[in-house]
């Protein structure tokens, strides 16, 4: 193998490089050339030299082209109807669950059972934990029926003057328990003795039970007969703060008279007690005569 001469000059290496044989081949003469790579190989290699500066940044790339049409979505069309029809992804809920169509149809045949024209999308989830429990509302009202009272047999009048009304019996109803706007059915009867003169029934109401103050709101039939039996019956409208009735001094069985169906009316306080009062005038003083068979009965 050849080794470069001592006193061999290169052009770019300096003279304490020490030019060490690095090739394998046996070179004959040591007046044969030299060739680049010989050279190179007695060279080390250099330091890694610093990075260079970051270049500039590249011009954008043309537009890529566009992706294929994906599948059509579901046309929701709310609860399933049978005998409507149905095209291919109509979807429907029924049972809990949502169905869509995968055959046109107007089968009246339930998703669950029709699975030739329907799939199921998604089923019914399972029951949720109870939620906690709402806050009571309000007492709302309530249409019905109130029974106010009534009096099986009143107290006999007897005696007086022929000319002033005697009370038979009442009925109490509290304050504040009248509804803002009802009807009040009311119902009485009379039974007397003797033939001496008139017996007229007479309803009142008042804040007391007496008949000072009191405002008349009905009048029966005169009682004309001996042991007489007969039966009055009035409808009154309670709206807010007044009630309205019948021509109150009218002297008649019920409130169906054509002769005298004018309205009345009178004006009361449902905050405080009111009294409802049955009296009965008598103008032969040796007469007697009762209040029975009374019954107030609010509707509401």
């Amino acid at each position: 193998m050849a080794n470069i001469p001592l006193t061999t000059r290169f052009i770019g290496i300096a003279d304490t490089v020490n030019l060490v044989e690095k090739k394998s081949a046996q070179i004959n003469s040591e007046t044969e050339p030299y060739t680049m790579q010989d050279i190179l190989d007695t060279v080390p290699a250099g330091a890694q030299g610093p990075q260079g500066p970051v270049g500039q940044t590249g011009a954008q790339g043309i537009q890529g082209v566009d992706g294929a049409v994906g599948p059509a979505g579901l046309n929701w069309q709310g609860a399933f109807v049978g005998g409507t029809s149905y095209v291919l992804d109509d979807a429907v809920s029924f049972g809990g669950a949502s169905w869509f169509c995968i055959n046109p149809t107007s089968s009246a045949v339930t998703p669950d059972i029709n699975t030739t024209d329907w799939a199921l999308l998604a089923s019914q989830g399972a029951a949720g934990p109870q939620g906690i429990q709402g806050v009571p509302g309000v007492n709302g009202v309530v249409a019905g029926l109130a029974n106010l009272g009534s009096i099986v047999e009143g107290t006999t009048t007897t005696g007086g003057n022929g000319s002033t009304s005697q009370i038979s019996g009442s009925i109490l109803v509290p304050a504040n328990t009248l509804a803002t706007n009802s009807i009040l059915e009311t119902s009485w009867g009379t039974y007397r003795v003797g033939t001496s003169g008139i017996v007229q029934s007479q309803v009142y109401v008042n804040t007391t039970n007496s008949l000072i103050g009191a405002t008349r709101i009905g009048t029966g039939a005169n009682q004309q007969n001996d042991g007489g039996w007969t039966r009055n019956i009035r409808d009154f409208q309670k709206i807010g703060n007044t009630i309205y009735g019948y021509n109150f001094n009218y002297q008649a069985s019920n409130d169906l008279g054509a002769s005298q169906n004018v309205r009345s009316q009178v004006t009361i306080d449902p905050t405080a007690d009111l009294y409802i009062i049955f009296a009965i005038l008598r103008t032969g003083i040796a007469d007697s005569a009762t209040i029975n068979r009374v019954r107030i009965v609010e509707h509401f």
